[in-house]
């Protein structure tokens, strides 16, 4: 078993984007980051619940993360040296904020919307790389290519830690369908992985590849998600995966947290979330797929 609990917590749905191509769920703002004490008490809970692990890992997004002054007194609090937090953000936060923030991470990711100042992006990534290399994802859509390639090239050569991101036309709806991009623009994507276009073998071992085509399939398979990892949504409610398998495991707000001690069998045909899929999983089927 692995001393290590992997945590993906949801705080909220208020960003201050409004991207085409985002879920509303995600930028809606109708359901509001915590305060500080109830924040507070459900991270003091969170330590307690998960004392048996000696490295604690909470990855946090939104929404804006970075928009809650409670997660970040949270984050600039926390004395549990077992405890490292990871932000997703789109980089919009004041440089001070940042400058502040970027000490206390683990890891940190960005991602470049093309409605975003890049000038301020481009200061962001400068500031807090005296603290920590952040990897920087590009928002790119068949329609914005060149723009964003040309932001994607140019972080490339100043040696940041980048990547191009393909976006699905039902996020959240399943993750299965990309965007319309051209086969120009995919074998320019596999080619920026590493991938040998021309091997087929790797083109289907890859994550795109296999959700296009559902291959992701765990159905009858012990899978540890809720044991070693966990995700937490808007509302509190803690889940095995974002796949929301089985009942809740509690609420972080109402202190109810128990984490499983044993895996359970997958009951979905397919895994489809890249959190979800990094769960351990048996390696044949428990007799049920």
């Amino acid at each position: 078993m692995t001393d290590t609990l992997q945590i993906e917590w949801s705080l909220g749905n208020s960003c201050n984007l409004d991207c085409s191509y985002c879920s509303w769920e995600l930028k809606a703002g109708n359901n509001l980051f915590p305060d500080h004490d109830k924040l507070s008490l459900a991270f003091a809970h969170l330590v307690d619940q998960s004392q048996a692990f000696s490295n604690v890992r909470i990855d946090v997004n939104g929404g804006e993360p970075t928009l809650s002054l409670a997660l970040q007194h949270v984050i600039l609090s926390n004395k549990d040296p077992r405890i490292k937090f990871k932000l997703l953000s789109n980089g919009q936060a004041s440089i001070e904020q940042w400058s502040h923030m970027a000490p206390n991470l683990y890891e940190l990711s960005l991602t470049y919307h093309a409605t975003e100042d890049f000038n301020h992006f481009l200061n962001v990534i400068d500031a807090v790389k005296q603290y920590i290399e952040p990897t920087v994802h590009i928002a790119i859509t068949p329609e914005n290519w060149l723009a964003q390639h040309q932001c994607y090239t140019l972080l490339k050569h100043k040696n940041t830690k980048v990547q191009l991101q393909f976006l699905y036309e039902n996020f959240t709806k399943g993750n299965s369908k990309y965007l319309a991009y051209s086969k120009e623009q995919w074998d320019e994507y596999y080619t920026e992985q590493g991938i040998d276009i021309y091997n087929k073998q790797q083109v289907e071992a890859t994550i795109e590849f296999k959700r296009v085509n559902h291959l992701n399939n765990y159905f009858g398979h012990l899978c540890w998600a809720g044991v070693t990892q966990i995700v937490i949504d808007n509302f509190g409610d803690v889940w095995r995966g974002w796949c929301k398998s089985h009942a809740p495991m509690g609420n972080i707000f109402a202190q109810t947290l128990a984490l499983d001690k044993t895996p359970r069998v997958c009951p979905k045909p397919q895994c489809k979330n890249g959190f979800d899929l990094q769960a351990r999983k048996s390696e044949g089927s428990w007799g049920l797929a």
